[in-house]
């Protein structure tokens, strides 16, 4: 199974467990851009990938290679999909920025992008595919 082959999805299902990692990982890292992968079936999520952002930038996110690569390699052997890739806006809204939508390199992944709103962090998903951004309810269970 090809982990970047997950059929779009309308909603989008996250564990209550995979939201408080992704939002531990942004409040961990406050000042700087956090990013990793959501893998799932079936627009539910499975397990969070925590992977180090090699540019340790506020403004954009690189996923260090090596992890990513283990990463794609993990879900091919246990049949799942990349689901949603994530990263934080520390000082912007949760919204795609033009580095987002120029680097949106796997248009089949949501892009759940966190950033903070009266000092709480929440993110929202989107699909962006040829330049064009969709904005995709996520449903927390």
């Amino acid at each position: 199974m090809d982990p970047l082959a997950h059929p779009i999805v309308s909603r989008f299902r996250l564990h209550r467990i995979h939201y408080k990692q992704m939002r531990y990982h942004a409040e961990r890292f406050n000042h700087r851009e956090v990013c990793g992968i959501v893998s799932g079936i079936n627009g539910v999520s499975i397990r969070v990938f925590e992977i180090k952002n090699w540019a340790n930038s506020p403004t954009r996110f690189l996923m260090e290679p090596t992890e990513q690569l283990k990463v794609f390699q993990h879900l091919e052997r246990v049949k799942q999909h990349i689901l949603a890739i994530y990263h934080s806006h520390p000082n912007q809204p949760s919204f795609p920025s033009t580095i987002d939508i120029q680097e949106a390199y796997y248009p089949n992944a949501l892009n759940l992008i966190w950033s903070q709103i009266n000092g709480y962090w929440m993110c929202q998903a989107y699909y962006i595919r040829n330049r064009k951004i969709k904005e995709i309810p996520i449903k927390i269970i």
